[in-house]
């Protein structure tokens, strides 16, 4: 057999294990549809994640801003919400794509779940890891998700 016939079954073998193993990948990564999850909460796809709308009569909070402006308000439109009636904003982590809606959102109160290296950070609440707070009546317990790459030290 020639080498290059090898050659083109080892890459095509290779091929097939890497499509399936990002087929696999992605079928746990696959966010929910946007919709209404129950009468007070609502999920909103924005591309790869989701975020979180919790209603409490017309008192409403938003964890995370997914991936764009845009895909946040087509989905905050879907299940009827507009952006101004979001008293806070929750984000679990600073990487792109659960802040990429946040421009949406400069009348609201930004919370973080984690003290980041961003712009601007005396405009943000930190919340620690176990802390509860209280927003309009919806008791918010933050819980540490340090998102998709390693924790900044206190040094760095």
């Amino acid at each position: 057999m020639q080498w290059y016939y090898i050659l083109i079954i080892v890459i095509g073998t290779l091929l097939f294990a890497i499509i399936s193993l990002v087929v696999w990948y992605m079928s746990y990564i696959t966010p929910y549809p946007t919709g209404k999850v129950s009468d007070n909460i609502s999920v909103i796809k924005t591309g790869i994640v989701n975020c979180y709308v919790y209603s409490k009569g017309s008192k409403r909070i938003l964890i995370d801003t997914g991936t764009s402006t845009k895909k946040l308000i087509k989905g905050l439109t879907t299940v009827g919400i507009e952006p101004e009636s979001i008293s806070n904003v929750f984000l679990t982590h600073s990487d792109p794509d659960h802040i990429g809606g946040i421009s949406l959102f400069s009348h609201a109160k930004i919370n973080f779940g984690e003290k980041s290296k961003i712009k601007n950070p005396e405009k943000y609440l930190f919340l620690d890891d176990g802390e509860i707070i209280d927003v309009n009546g919806i008791k918010v317990h933050a819980i540490s998700t340090p998102g998709h790459r390693r924790p900044l030290s206190e040094e760095s």
